[in-house]
């Protein structure tokens, strides 16, 4: 278990440094089956913002843009606060806003 596990967090931390794979060559990386690349990518995107599509010939995966392993993200309500604050806000201090909940949005959370 300690090497499936071990396994999972390889696979997240590669995705969030190249940004995407092809299933194929995570498979081959990590001496496993396709199939069970597939699951652990099954289980990774329950968590984490992970695409992919097993019926793809390709097997292509990525991570939402946006998406940093470790990166700490504003909460929804913290993002509805900023939002309100800025209606109120014109020029720099609205462009500053703007750029604060672009850099620190959740994407797990974006609508």
């Amino acid at each position: 278990m300690r090497d499936t596990a071990a396994r999972r967090i390889k696979i997240l931390e590669l995705l969030c440094e190249q940004r995407t794979a092809q299933v194929s060559d995570l498979a081959s990386r990590f001496s496993v089956s396709r199939r069970t690349v597939y699951y652990d990518l099954s289980i990774l995107s329950c968590s984490y913002p992970i695409l992919f599509q097993r019926e793809s010939k390709s097997g292509g995966v990525h991570v939402v843009e946006g998406f940093h392993l470790g990166m700490k993200y504003l909460t929804y309500d913290q993002c509805q606060l900023l939002e309100r604050l800025s209606t109120s806000l014109t020029g720099e201090d609205l462009e500053l806003i703007r750029q604060i909940l672009k850099t620190f949005r959740n994407p797990i959370l974006q609508k």
